[in-house]
Parts: structure tokens; C-alpha cells; sequence
């Protein structure tokens, strides 16, 4: 049954972007709390997972390169939070690429200034691949990927193992899992295509992995939802769907926690990171064309980068809620009015309704609800990061990794400052650039499976 009613159908053309077509196959290789976090010097680690050195902490400033090596900016970047020593974790990195094909379509839009060099693909790739070879992440999720057997190969190479799976319709590109074969042992794979919900091409990949050395379970979720700011419902209903399944995997495989990473285009503090948080959200509360909180417009981001650059924030790390509050409470406006004028005024029909909230709960009609009781990796160890994307038109944060169960994060990779990114031959900080091959930064956080389930509250004093 198609649940997209044919109104205001227009997608945004920004993220979800075309290019030479992939084909699913696999292969097989030989909210932030106020605690002050512990910063330490990210290592380099085997593919086994253990360091290759010891490193002490340190403060969050860049080190001086070595003598005899270049350093990219990369693996200057800080972690936050600690390790527990002896303790067995899993590294888990979520990366959206910057499709080829939707970089070349979007070229004059979104990087009109960039030299050809910064975006070619064969530059781009090999940058991509040694940063992922300098954070030796056991589980990997791309999104925006249209070259999925090029990169496929150049993984197998360090022990990966991978599964694509591309959006629907005349869409090019789409979402890639790899493993770290060592360490990570595949059990179940699911695909979500949205369209089959009559919400719109984009999709979802789902894994169950074992890790190896302690046969503990987890669910993994890799997802690129909607771009289009204006298509509050058409987000909230893909997040529905989304969480209703993974919690349905999680209770029939009898893992031990989940994980749910990707591009979730919507900002920290919004109507729908609070939907995540939360676990619940009346949509007659809220517009439905600013459910997300994304500001979009050269403008907007010129006056976003200023406010970036003011904070003089090392590491790229949001302090307080004031950028929160800023992209969503001043687009939200409460429902005060009660009956149908005002659901209208905001955006909302029966139509949109039942695409936003799916089945019918015993909250009601306008109530859309999730059980995963999620939280956010970065929220917890340190504080959403200032920003995950740049480009000409937009900075800001879109990218998240969300957990449950017994997993514990004990450690994220902050985002670089502006001035870390290199140079761009631009008059301000932009994306892709010398050290950073894509306009969003890769997340990268360690978890821990303990023994018994963490509440929320214990979690953060952890």
C-alpha cells in the first residue's frame, strides 16, 4: 500500500545524488552531558583491534608531525573519552562518501569554487581508504556510495568484507556495510527499501555481527534518510519504520545491543533528533516543514561558519545548546490552539499524518512512538560535534551514531576544527579538501558490551 500521498512531491536535489550504478553483492577475503571528558591522542591499531602503541593522554592541541613521516590532519584528530584497559570494544565508523555521480551534478551548486583536483574521484578514494586504514574501524557504514565494486576491492585488501545496497528508482547510489573479517563474523543481513512503505527511494541496510572473540551480538543499522527539509513526515515516517525493524532484528536474533548510524539530515535539538531521543513525538505540535532543523542557503552558512569560527573550539565539539536551539525551537511553534485550523496552518493533514506516524498507536492518530530507547554516542561521551557536513550552502549537523542495550560508548572521534580541514584555495572553510575527501566528516565511536543492560542516567556517570 503506498502511504506517500502525491502532494508537494518535489524532493530537494541535495543529498541523494546520481552516478554509474551499483549492484548488491558481498564478498569474501583471506544529548550531551557536562562531565569534562578525558582527551586522548587517537592510535593507530592492528586489524586485530589492539594498539599498536600506548599513547598517555595528552591535551586536545595537534601534535607536531614526526620527523621522517607526513602526518595528515586526520589522524590528528583528538578522541574523547577513555578506554578501559583489557577491555574488548568494537570500533564502528559511519562515513558518508560524496557520491561521484551527485558530485559532479551538484558541482556548481554546492562547490563552485573548489579546484577540479579536491573533488576527482581517483584523488578522493585514495584519501578515503587511508583514512580508514588509519582508524582500522571493525564494522564501516558509507552512504552516498555509487562505486561500490572499486571500493569493495581496495577493502578486501585490509580484511574487509562488504554488502551494498542502492536506492530505488532511477537513484545511482546507496548504502555500503563492510566488516573487518578478523574480528567480525556476519550472521543476517536484511535490506529496507522505503519505497516498498510508499516512503520515498531511500534505504537501509541491517546486519546482525558476531564478534568473534566473545560471540557477543549486535544489530547494526546503516541509513541515509531524507534530504528534503520541507518533507517532515516523509523523515518521521522512514524513522518509524526504521526503529520498529531494528527492534523486531534485535529481539529475534537476541543481541546484545544495537547500533544505528548514517546521514539522519537533521540537526541536534530538533523535533526529530528529540523523536530519537525520546522515543516519541506528537506531530500536531510542531511544523511539519521544519521537523528537522536543517537551515539550507549560502547565507545561513556563511553566518553558521562565522558563529563556528567565533567559539574557537579545538576540537569541533558543540559546548552548549545554543546552535540547538537556535535550528529548532525558532522553526518549531507549539500547537496551542487545538483543532484542525492549527494542524493545517502547520503542514498537517490526515494524509501526512499517516505517512509520518504509520499503524495507529494507543497514543493516537498524531503520536508517532519507538521502543529502542536509543541515545547518542557522541551525546554522551562528549556532545554532538559543531558540524559533520560543509559545503557552499550548508554547515551543520546531520550525522549521528545512536545506540542501545549493553552497549556502551567509551570513546568518539572529535570532528577537526575549520582551520584543521586544509586548504580549499577558498575564501572560507570548505568541504571536500586537501585532508578531507568528502563535504561530510566520517564519526567514529568504540563501544563496549557490558554485562547488563545501562540505563540512561548510570550510562553517563559510567
Amino acid at each position: 500500500e503506498d502511504r506517500l500521498p502525491r502532494l508537494d512531491t518535489t524532493e530537494h536535489n541535495r543529498t541523494q545524488r546520481p552516478a554509474p550504478p551499483g549492484t548488491m553483492s558481498t564478498r569474501v577475503p583471506g544529548s550531551s552531558n557536562n562531565r569534562t571528558p578525558t582527551h586522548e591522542r587517537a592510535e593507530s591499531r592492528a586489524m586485530d583491534g589492539s594498539p599498536t602503541r600506548k599513547r598517555q593522554p595528552s591535551q586536545p592541541s595537534p601534535s607536531k608531525p614526526s620527523k621522517g613521516r607526513q602526518h595528515h590532519a586526520w589522524e590528528r584528530r583528538m578522541w574523547m573519552g577513555s578506554k578501559r584497559k583489557g577491555e574488548d570494544t568494537v570500533r564502528i565508523m559511519s562515513y558518508n562518501l560524496l557520491a561521484d555521480g551527485l558530485m559532479k551534478t551538484h558541482r556548481m551548486n554546492l562547490y563552485p569554487e573548489l579546484p577540479g583536483h579536491l573533488l576527482e574521484w581517483k584523488e578522493r578514494i585514495k584519501k578515503i581508504v587511508k583514512e580508514i586504514d588509519t582508524w582500522k574501524p571493525d564494522v564501516i557504514n558509507m552512504q552516498e556510495v555509487d562505486r561500490f565494486e572499486e571500493i569493495e576491492s581496495k577493502l578486501h585488501e585490509f580484511g574487509y568484507q562488504g554488502c551494498f545496497l542502492c536506492r530505488t528508482g532511477d537513484k545511482k547510489d546507496g548504502c555500503a556495510t563492510f566488516w573487518n573479517t578478523r574480528k567480525i563474523k556476519p550472521v543476517r543481513k536484511q535490506f529496507l527499501r522505503f519505497r516498498k512503505e510508499g516512503l520515498n527511494d531511500n534505504v537501509a541496510i541491517l546486519t546482525v555481527l558476531e564478534i568473534k572473540s566473545s560471540k557477543k551480538t549486535l544489530v547494526n543499522g546503516n541509513v541515509h534518510v531524507l534530504f528534503n527539509p520541507q518533507r517532515g513526515e516523509v523523515k518521521l515516517g522512514q524513522l518509524v519504520y526504521l526503529f520498529k525493524t531494528l527492534h523486531k532484528l534485535q529481539i529475534e536474533s537476541k543481541a546484545d545491543g544495537v547500533v544505528i548510524t548514517g546521514d539522519f539530515n537533521l540537526g541536534p535539538g530538533s523535533p526529530l533528533y528529540e523523536f530519537i531521543l525520546q522515543g516519541k513525538l506528537d506531530c500536531v505540535m510542531h511544523n511539519r516543514r521544519h521537523m528537522s532543523g536543517q537551515v539550507v542557503g549560502q547565507q545561513k552558512a556563511n553566518g553558521m561558519i562565522s558563529q563556528c569560527e567565533d567559539k574557537g573550539e579545538a576540537l569541533g565539539m558543540e559546548r552548549n545548546t545554543s546552535r540547538s536551539s537556535m535550528s529548532s525551537s525558532s522553526l518549531s511553534s507549539p500547537n496551542n490552539n487545538g483543532g484542525s485550523n492549527a494542524s493545517t496552518q502547520l503542514g498537517w493533514d490526515k494524509e501526512r499524518l499517516q505517512v509520518a506516524v504509520g499503524e495507529a498507536t494507543s497514543c493516537g492518530e498524531t503520536v508517532a512512538v519507538h521502543s529502542l530507547q536509543l541515545k547518542s554516542a557522541y551525546a554522551v561521551c562528549s556532545g554532538e560535534p559543531a558540524y559533520t557536513s560543509l559545503h557552499n550552502r550548508f554547515i551543520g549537523t546531520l550525522d549521528y551514531i545512536f545506540h542501545t542495550g549493553r552497549l556502551v560508548p567509551r570513546r568518539v572521534l572529535a570532528v577537526p576544527a575549520l582551520n584543521q580541514l586544509g586548504q580549499s584555495h577558498t575564501q572560507k572553510p570548505m568541504l571536500p579538501s586537501k585532508y578531507f575527501p568528502s563535504d561530510h566528516i566520517s564519526l567514529v565511536a568504540e563501544f563496549a558490551i557490558v554485562e547488563k543492560e545501562v540505563s540512561r542516567t548510570s550510562e553517563s556517570n559510567e
